[in-house]
């Protein structure tokens, strides 16, 4: 599990905002397919489909579902890639806060490993999936580079202390957040389906909920249950 910290420069100092999480399994039998509308339908693999391959779920900022798709790991010589089979996705936010002239992202990635950390390159296809339309709007290539850093200058090293103190404090209540959609995905028997707002122009949507439990968990561990966290996610899931 790879999980994705933000630090951006605020007026205040670091400002630490939780990111998207990536989740390898290797021969995982479950993947998931995203169907638009915030819907997604758990899919069973055959012993033979997965036979050396790697699952990788990606969640979104609250750990709710985003993506999962499975692929192989190919390596020659000082060459290693992973590559997916096509899946699907939401839009990302910076697409769906400000269009909607399509539904869902059909999407190929690879990771490949560089000398200094790894390229993650995209093949998307931007889907419209509506009122009878099932067509291709573009396509879009994608890439993220990421590099270590062994050396970090001073400043670096202030931003790096600031996530991981966030990180030490919240880590439990994230994992106990994980767990619970872990079984949410294992046992769902059929569509997955889950509302960012619970009504039509509540600011309070499911990440401002989760994250305002990630807050209060900072201050009093012991206040913040599972079983609050758990009502919490099943008011937002529809059956």
């Amino acid at each position: 599990t790879l999980q994705h910290i933000l630090v951006i420069d605020d007026m205040d100092g670091p400002r630490i905002i939780k990111h998207w999480a990536q989740i390898c399994s290797y021969e995982d039998h479950h993947v998931l397919s995203y169907e638009g509308k915030m819907t997604w339908v758990p899919q069973t693999l055959s012993k033979e489909e997965t036979a050396g391959t790697w699952t990788q779920l990606v969640t979104q900022v609250d750990d709710s579902p985003r993506y999962k798709g499975v692929g192989r790991w190919v390596h020659h010589g000082n060459y290693s890639a992973w590559t997916s089979s096509p899946s699907t996705r939401p839009l990302p936010r910076r697409e769906y806060t400000k269009r909607s002239d399509y539904d869902l992202l059909k999407v190929t990635n690879q990771h490949i490993i560089t000398p200094e950390g790894w390229a993650h390159t995209q093949n998307n296809r931007k889907h419209v999936h509506r009122e009878g339309k099932n067509k291709s709007l573009c396509i879009e290539a994608g890439l993220n580079t990421y590099k270590r850093i062994t050396n970090p200058d001073e400043f670096a090293k202030e931003d790096f202390a600031a996530a991981e103190a966030y990180w030490e404090k919240t880590a439990p209540f994230w994992a106990e957040v994980r767990f619970l959609w872990k079984t949410i995905l294992g046992t769902a028997e059929g569509p997955i389906h889950y509302k960012t707002h619970l009504k039509v122009g509540d600011k309070q949507n499911l990440m401002t909920r989760i994250n305002g439990l990630a807050e209060s968990f900072t201050k009093s561990p012991s206040e913040v249950t599972s079983k609050e966290i758990a009502t919490v996610l099943g008011e937002h899931l529809c059956p």
